[in-house]
């Protein structure tokens, strides 16, 4: 049987690894962005939905923690 302290240090990393790799996904497109020295290719809705979903998720998980 696995200790409860260990599953919630567990959970913690998880969920920080999973923070840490969405946020890094916003700077790719922002390089490609700057080398191409354009924005063709990015999709606005894209953008703002994944910005949205990105602060639904940090609100749900302050008021949850």
């Amino acid at each position: 049987m696995i200790d409860t302290n260990t599953l919630i240090i567990i959970s913690e990393i998880i969920g920080w690894i999973y923070f840490v790799l969405w946020s890094a996904s916003f700077y790719f497109q922002l390089i490609l962005n700057e080398d191409r020295h354009s924005v063709r290719g990015l999709s606005f809705d894209y953008t703002v939905y994944n910005i949205t979903g990105f602060t639904a998720y940090s609100i749900y998980t302050i008021c949850g923690y």
